[in-house]
Formats: C-alpha cells, sequence, structure tokens
C-alpha cells in the first residue's frame, strides 16, 4: 500500500497505533510472565535501579522525557509497592525514589523476558529493523529541525 499525502500527514498517528498495539501485546506477556510493571513505566524502573536513589528531574533527564510525564507514573508504582520516595537530605522539596524488594524481583523478571521479547521483534525480519531505524532517523531530524521549518510558509493558510 502506498502512502498518500494525507496518511503522511496524519504519521503521528500511525506510530502512535503502533505503540498501543505494541504496548497492549506487551502487557499480555508481562501478564503472563507475572509481571504487575506497567509496560509504559518500565522504562523508568529501569532508570530508578541504575541511578537510585533518583530525583524525577534526574529520572527525565536520563529517559529524555518530561518532568510531568516522569511525576505522572510515580504514583502507580508507589500504589503497587515497586518503588518508594523519601525526602532529599539536600533538598527537602524533592523527593528522591528507590526501588523496593518488590520492585526489584519484578524488574528481575522483566530481565528474564526482554530476550524472548527481543526474539520476537526479530521474527518480524527486517521491516521491524526499519521501522525502528525509520523512527530513530526521523526524531533526530524533526530535533535537529523542526517540522515549522521544513514547510514553506507561503503554503500556511493565515486567517482573516
Amino acid at each position: 500500500m502506498t502512502a498518500s499525502w494525507t496518511d503522511r500527514v496524519f504519521l503521528g498517528r500511525i506510530v502512535e497505533s503502533l505503540g498501543d498495539l505494541i504496548e497492549s501485546q506487551s502487557a499480555d506477556l508481562f501478564r503472563q510472565a507475572g509481571l504487575v510493571i506497567p509496560v509504559k513505566s518500565c522504562s523508568l524502573m529501569m532508570a530508578i535501579r541504575t541511578l537510585e536513589p533518583a530525583a524525577a528531574v534526574d529520572l527525565a533527564r536520563h529517559l529524555n522525557c518530561s518532568h510531568q510525564l516522569v511525576l505522572q507514573k510515580i504514583p502507580k508504582l508507589l500504589t503497587l509497592g515497586l518503588i518508594d520516595q523519601q525526602p532529599s537530605r539536600e533538598d527537602q522539596r524533592k523527593n528522591l525514589f528507590r526501588l523496593t524488594d518488590r520492585g526489584r524481583h519484578q524488574l528481575s523478571l522483566a530481565d528474564a523476558l526482554f530476550p524472548a521479547i527481543e526474539q520476537a521483534y526479530a521474527d518480524l525480519g527486517e521491516g521491524a529493523t526499519d521501522i525502528y531505524r525509520a523512527v530513530e532517523t526521523t526524531t533526530a531530524a524533526l530535533l535537529a529541525r523542526p517540522l515549522a521549518e521544513r514547510v514553506d510558509q507561503d503554503r500556511i493558510p493565515r486567517p482573516e
């Protein structure tokens, strides 16, 4: 199927749909493996393991995402008993996050599952590798030169 210009205009929606499908199918695998870590929080858990004790701002920087996104995910991880928090000794306004024993156990289950998921992606063939490279390349290109700089300004309709 050849993409039309309208398909490319909605590239974000198409990539988001792929992300949703991957999340849903990964969640099934997580459940089978006994994981309660939310799929979209697994990288945050791994970052906490790497940096602990870690402030939200450091986690956001490490994951290259917004501070707000990290703060949105933290309450669920606390509720699940995967992490705990305590005020920083240096700055009482900051909370530091650590894995609990349960969180460490959950990450060990995830570590054991990841090779199987990697193999499943390999089973998709070069297409999956091509998509991965395309997403990485497109992200880097948009960070280097945003859409607004790429659009012919004469083609943007102006309100009257």
